[in-house]
């Protein structure tokens, strides 16, 4: 099972780093199989706006591109992505920006003009197996005005530690949406309250005598035997387990 950093950030106050986290799980009986860090080994990749995008004369597939990083001018781009169009929010390596690999992006003469730069696919990042494009940011910034220039590992929060876990059978109850939260839990990570207004109201049991409000442990320890039930069962809770407190 993998368990994101960040995700868990939404439900305690985190104040430990992966590595202690993972030594916890450990100690919880959660074997900690590895700790994958994502959007950490790319830098220089800013978001973008593609401003013009027109065919090149003498290619079956590549664009030449105009593209708004928020600077002084906008950078003139090669891409030969099938889906790059005008208008488009993405993700552009900047001339010295560093991709997975140790990939250097450097300035390239195509066709009698400078690439300044690269259009990335999420596969380029190494966000995703995806390749079949570049990748489209526009539903990412909808209805937001899109911070152009901004580092996208900061914008789209990509800066994440997955902790991948080996369950073991004995261990389904981990398999919830919350329940990877328990173990993570100590004095200094504290639980994030929810409003009022979220929490699920439950009644109180309706109680009908005054010998109903008892609480009852139904138990196969063995109490006095002048308490036992008869085979009967217990004449409250009808069970044929010894219960306590007796009648």
């Amino acid at each position: 099972m993998r368990i994101s950093y960040n995700w868990l950030k939404d439900y305690i106050d985190l104040n430990i780093d992966a590595d202690e986290l993972g030594r916890r799980y450990t100690a919880a009986g959660l074997e900690l199989d590895e700790t994958v860090s994502r959007g950490r080994d790319f830098s220089g990749v800013v978001v973008g706006r593609v401003l013009t995008c027109e065919p090149v004369e003498g290619s079956d597939h590549l664009h030449l591109c105009s593209v708004d990083i928020g600077a002084a001018e906008p950078l003139t781009v090669f891409c030969g992505a099938p889906n790059v169009a005008a208008g488009q929010l993405i993700c552009c390596a900047k001339v010295g920006a560093k991709l997975p690999g140790d990939f250097v992006i450097g300035e390239r003469k195509m066709f009698g003009r400078i690439s300044q730069g690269m259009i990335c696919s999420q596969q380029e990042l190494g966000v995703s197996e995806d390749h079949s494009g570049i990748w489209v940011l526009d539903d990412a910034f909808a209805g937001q005005e899109a911070p152009l220039g901004a580092d996208i590992a900061d914008a789209l929060q990509l800066k994440d530690d997955v902790l991948i876990i080996e369950l073991t059978p004995n261990r389904s109850d981990c398999l919830g949406s919350t329940a990877p939260v328990k173990p993570a839990l100590s004095p200094d990570c504290r639980s994030k309250s929810r409003s009022s207004s979220t929490r699920r109201k439950v009644p109180p049991p309706p109680t009908t005598s005054p010998s109903a409000s008892k609480t009852m442990i139904c138990a196969p320890a063995m109490p006095p035997a002048s308490s036992r039930t008869s085979r009967s069962g217990h004449p409250r809770c009808g069970c044929r387990n010894i219960c306590w407190p007796p009648v």
